[in-house]
């Protein structure tokens, strides 16, 4: 029994695609992370904003007191 031969074409292609497969999984994988990311930062400014919120009310809140406490000239 003679041993399998393979064109030699044939054995370029598919090491050709074996790359390209491996290639586009870890640029796939880059893109992953990077929404991974994008998420978190995206959480994280949610939370700024809510905090902002808060402090806009505490500042409109002292100004109301200052108001009552020393009426508008003193601003």
């Amino acid at each position: 029994m003679s041993g399998i031969n393979i064109p030699s074409y044939l054995l370029g292609a598919i090491i050709f695609l074996i790359g390209q497969t491996a290639t586009a999984i870890w640029w796939a994988s880059g893109i992953s992370n990077d929404v991974e990311e994008l998420k978190r930062d995206r959480d994280d400014i949610r939370m700024m904003v809510d905090h902002l919120d808060v402090l806009t009310y505490r500042i409109e809140s002292l100004e109301a007191t200052i108001d009552r406490a020393f009426g508008k000239e003193m601003r």
